[in-house]
């Protein structure tokens, strides 16, 4: 973990290099040397996709134990503290506000449940940890968007194994980071 936070606070400034990026080699490489994974559980492979039409007792059900919960997280964490990160790092980006933010979460939901998805949410956890280890521009969500895309298309059961198995120290060190600049910027605007 203090090594994790040493090359974070080490490559802050550096753009060609984010610490991201060697994190989560390190994090690879620490996983393949003391034999979490070997080359063998690399495999390729699509996914089983299935169309599921939810039933009135799956909707009930996810109401009761996620929707209510969730109503006044999406509420708090999106309308609210998003949309404030967001004038408070992209200033100029006057088009995005809580509407906008809610409208395209509300129709990505409408359409996972029937592909077996998991509910989507807009952040500012995420957007934070995005702009802290270096993505600043649409160009870089697309390129994420399309690594997720081929990595969940044709490696997901190596990617579930990674997911599981990645050091807790570097994902600790990341976390720890995006939590103090969210932080630094709520005591701001405080």
């Amino acid at each position: 973990g203090f090594i994790s936070i040493s090359i974070i606070l080490i490559l802050i400034k550096n753009k060609p290099i984010p610490s991201a990026i060697v994190l989560t080699f390190m994090g690879i490489f620490i996983m393949f040397f003391i034999g979490i994974i070997n080359i063998s559980d690399m495999k390729f492979g699509l996914p089983l996709l299935t169309f599921q039409i939810p039933t009135w007792e799956n909707l009930l059900v996810g109401m009761i134990y996620a929707g209510i919960a969730q109503f006044f997280l999406t509420l708090t964490n999106v309308m609210i503290a998003t949309v404030v990160l967001v004038k408070e790092l992209f200033p100029e980006k006057e088009k995005i506000d809580a509407n906008t933010l809610a409208f395209n979460m509300g129709a990505t939901n409408l359409i996972n449940p029937f592909f077996t998805g998991m509910p989507l949410c807009h952040g500012s956890g995420g957007l934070m940890a995005q702009y802290a280890f270096g993505a600043r521009t649409g160009g870089s969500m697309i390129m994420e968007g399309l690594m997720e895309l081929t990595l969940g298309l044709f490696f997901s059961e190596t990617l579930f194994l990674l997911f599981t198995e990645f050091p807790m120290a570097i994902l600790g060190a990341m976390l720890i980071y995006t939590a103090f600049l969210l932080g630094k910027i709520a005591f701001r605007e405080w």
